[in-house]
């Protein structure tokens, strides 16, 4: 009997497994016998290896198995975030005691861990996190939770009011419908990074799927003191927070409502936060309606990614009758914006990651000459970012870092720089649409993007400009570059295996591959360059400044590619542009197909 079909075994057999995960599999198992190659293959990926604890926590497909997003999962999964948190604190093991009592008593005065809880609009959200919390609260772990979904930012904002140990966010941020994912936050707000992760995946593999969750109602961890809902008073500390990032206050609060921007939320948490701040600091506010409620299903836009021009559709529509200076979206988890501007056409244009990220790096930093003393500051962008970053810095005399691709590093850099001079930090931002700015938070937020942006385009509105205009300046006084980032698919065991062949050809024939390109260098973050923890990064750095970046993703069957072009104008930038998208094609290997959601 093959692994697969002992773990169909257990999972039929469990009394603890629902009916309705039971029969996903017996239909799954029905489908493969009467010869459905693909049910058995979907079988066989359901119940392979579990899903791997990585340093952004768990992401998957939702369904039965192993390798799925599920009550078990999730369960299993808190069950050994909750060892982790006691054995980190020093407690003994988790009484064997029943009551909430009992439990919460003997962690009493032994540094009881507390771990702040979120969710998004995703179907399953809600159970996910009601299933953490019960789980927390059984091994005796005081929880609070958010009674209705917010943006992740949100959670670490929770984590660092409450002073918690630790936080957890379901979400699958952009991904398509069929995922959900469970990210894990440490206690100065920011993600878990590599050490912290692998400990926490020790000791999940220790924890069997079934047996070993721990559970409480939480009626009854409540009524012990144990489990608690995070109260009003906090969502509006946070939103304060928010609108005091705006730089030039004196010019949103008298001419604000002259900017028009049309919102779509794209089903998520950020419909109420990014309206109501927003609002609240005056501008004109349109919102794209159908888009507004939470859908897990995200019924207009099955891939919710504030990155792909097929999700404005429906606001572009409704443009074209209300003419707004903006229109912003966010994902369902409200970490990442995206911005499309009107063009001298009269219609949208959308706005690039590394574009958002330059427009306020630009914007801040000008802001922050014209009204603070010349003191030490610190901007982080990722090795995958646009060379512009470093090159805005260098003029205003700011510090500028890079970090692995990943919020999470940045977070932990500036929490870093932060106790050593406080209020240095300014800015971070990464291709992938997002940004944070402020002492508040320790991950990307859409929130303050949103505002920040916004702020952005009154100030250039008064100057007569768009910030697509703003924007060809920056080109103009740095350089211009043609960016893009390239998905491709590396679907099931049998993609992953070929992208690691590629990587490691690459690796080893570069020189050779990519010669045409004038490549100069290859920089392999494997081998912890810059001081940086070792990643599966390859980069290639080519004569004339432009470079080619590939990584799988952390999160999705993919992987990415990441294309700079450098050039005297925006016409050459362009042109060296397709050269490497022709290149990347080439790279990625006769079998690697294009994601969907980027054709």
């Amino acid at each position: 009997m093959t692994e697969e079909m002992k773990s169909l075994a257990q999972w039929l057999e469990s009394t603890k497994v629902s009916a309705v995960l039971k029969q996903q599999l017996l239909d799954m198992q029905a489908a493969m016998l009467a010869g459905d190659k693909a049910a058995e293959e979907i079988l066989e990926d359901c119940l392979g290896e579990e899903l791997q604890f990585g340093t952004s926590g768990l992401r998957g497909l939702m369904g039965a198995g192993n390798h799925r997003m599920n009550y078990h999962t999730v369960a299993k999964a808190t069950q050994g975030l909750s060892n982790y948190l006691l054995g980190r604190r020093g407690s003994e093991e988790t009484p064997a005691a029943a009551s909430a009592a009992a439990l919460a008593a003997a962690l009493d005065g032994k540094g009881r861990p507390s771990v702040c809880i979120a969710y998004d609009s995703r179907n399953y959200s809600r159970l996910f996190a009601d299933t953490a919390a019960r789980v927390l609260c059984g091994n005796g772990i005081e929880v609070w939770m958010f009674p209705t979904l917010r943006p992740t930012p949100m959670l670490s904002f929770a984590i660092r009011e409450k002073k918690a140990t630790a936080g957890i966010v379901i979400t699958a941020s952009h991904n398509p419908r069929e995922y959900n994912g469970y990210k894990v936050y440490g206690s100065y707000g920011g993600q878990i990074t590599g050490q912290e992760a692998r400990a926490i995946q020790d000791h999940i593999g220790e924890c069997d799927l079934f047996d070993s969750p721990r559970f409480m109602d939480l009626e009854a961890a409540e009524t012990a003191g144990l489990f608690h809902w995070i109260e009003p008073e906090l969502d509006r500390a946070y939103y304060d927070q928010v609108k005091l990032q705006v730089r030039r206050k004196a010019m949103v609060a008298e001419r604000s409502s002259q900017l028009h921007i049309l919102y779509t939320a794209l089903y998520g948490t950020g419909a109420v936060p990014v309206s109501l701040v927003l609002q609240e600091l005056g501008f004109r506010l349109d919102q794209v309606a159908a888009q507004m409620e939470p859908d897990g299903d995200f019924s207009t836009t099955p891939y919710p990614n504030p990155e792909r021009p097929a999700v404005y559709s429906m606001a572009r529509d409704i443009a074209k009758t209300t003419f707004p200076d903006l229109i912003l979206s966010t994902d369902p988890d409200g970490d990442r914006f995206g911005v499309m501007c009107r063009n001298q056409w009269g219609d949208y244009t959308l706005l690039t990651g590394n574009q958002q990220g330059l427009l306020l790096c630009n914007y801040l930093l000008e802001a922050r000459q014209q009204t603070v003393q010349r003191t030490a500051g610190y901007v982080y962008s990722s090795i995958v970012t646009t060379d512009l970053i470093p090159r805005i810095c260098a003029r205003y005399g700011i510090n500028h870092e890079e970090t692995l691709t990943g919020f999470k590093y940045s977070a932990e850099k500036v929490e870093a720089q932060e106790k050593k001079a406080p209020g240095s930090f300014i800015f971070a931002m990464e291709e992938s649409n997002g940004c944070m700015a402020g002492n508040f938070v320790r991950d990307k937020d859409a929130v303050i993007g949103a505002v920040l942006i916004a702020e952005a385009a009154l100030y250039y509105k008064e100057k007569g400009m768009t910030l697509l205009d703003a924007l060809d300046s920056l080109y103009k006084t740095y350089g211009y570059r043609g960016e893009e980032v390239m998905h491709f698919l590396a679907a099931g065991q049998h993609g992953q295996r070929q992208l690691r062949h590629r990587m490691n050809t690459l690796r080893l024939n570069w020189q050779e591959e990519l010669s045409d390109l004038g490549v100069k260098a290859q920089e392999d973050y494997l081998l912890g360059l810059k001081g940086l923890p070792a990643s599966n990064v390859l980069k290639y750095i080519m004569e004339d400044g432009s470079w080619i970046a590939i990584r799988p993703s952390g999160t999705e069957a993919k992987f990415k590619i990441y294309l700079s072009a450098q050039g005297s104008g925006k016409a050459e930038a362009e042109a060296r542009l397709e050269e490497l998208r022709e290149a990347a094609y080439r790279i990625s290997g006769d079998e690697a197909v294009v994601a969907e959601d980027d054709e």
